[in-house]
């Protein structure tokens, strides 16, 4: 795709429709070749930034820590810079598959270090947000009393603006009442701290199964996911998985859930996003 590309190693690429070229986004600010595989790549709404993680040891100074990290590309300026990284001290656990925001100031990704922010001792992978405005790290799958999750949190999704952030979350203790020993989806809110479950159907009854995956509006308003579970909408009987759509008010009360199109029948087969 690229001339001397000889690093037999996943490489992360960005194709101008325009111009018609193709360059390749995962290399060292002089343009060194990454020596590990590059992936999960995310670009802002622009196209001037892209996020990626890497295994990669050689794409800034000083990366010794032999795990995958997550790197900004600013395609105006050719910079490539390490996100995981908090006040110099490289993260001691690896980082993935980052999620840019919208506008390009925010970005989530997935973490199993544990000195990314005080006070992680949970040994499991969490959500964590870097704000490049501030250079500062949030971890944001937590309850909104601050206690870290007891299971790990997986994908996560953000809104165009970086301020609300999607995940799905293994664990029991980030809100209270979860007891369906299920994964949940979850909403945290950067502004206020707060973390909400909305994996309910429009009554607050907790899903009896599996939720997963979901995507984000722009606005933060809407959120989509997978699940099987039967109880969110009346007559779920396909015993399948489908998507579901939840709306968030704009103070994350009165939640209502609504799946497909009303009166329509559901699926007799399997959905996916």
């Amino acid at each position: 795709l690229v001339s001397d590309d000889t690093n037999k190693a996943t490489d992360v690429f960005v194709h101008d429709r325009i111009t018609g070229i193709t360059t390749r986004l995962s290399v060292a600010s002089d343009g060194t070749q990454g020596n590990g595989n590059s992936l999960n790549p995310s670009i802002s709404d622009d196209g001037t930034l892209v996020v990626f993680g890497s295994e990669a040891t050689n794409l800034v100074e000083g990366d010794a820590n032999n795990v995958s990290d997550v790197f900004l590309r600013n395609r105006i300026t050719g910079q490539t810079t390490r996100l995981s990284v908090l006040e110099g001290a490289e993260s001691n656990g690896d980082s993935r598959i980052p999620i840019l925001s919208g506008d390009g100031r925010t970005v989530a990704f997935i973490s199993e270090a544990t000195n990314l922010v005080s006070g992680d001792n949970n040994q499991v992978a969490d959500i964590f947000v870097y704000e490049r405005a501030s250079s500062t790290i949030t971890r944001v799958s937590v309850a909104t009393d601050g206690v870290e999750g007891n299971a790990d949190s997986l994908k996560p999704t953000i809104s165009q603006n970086g301020r609300i952030v999607s995940f799905y979350s293994f664990a029991s203790n980030l809100i209270a009442d979860d007891t369906n020993d299920a994964t949940d989806i979850f909403v945290h809110t950067l502004d206020t701290g707060t973390t909400t479950r909305i994996s309910l159907s429009s009554t607050g009854v907790q899903g009896d199964r599996y939720s997963f995956d979901p995507a984000i509006s722009a606005d933060g308003h809407i959120v989509a996911f997978n699940s099987d579970s039967t109880t969110f909408v009346n007559g779920d009987t396909n015993n399948l998985y489908d998507i579901f759509v939840y709306e968030i008010p704009y103070q994350l009360h009165f939640p209502t859930m609504a799946k497909g199109a009303p009166y329509h029948n559901e699926g007799n087969n399997l959905s996916t996003r």
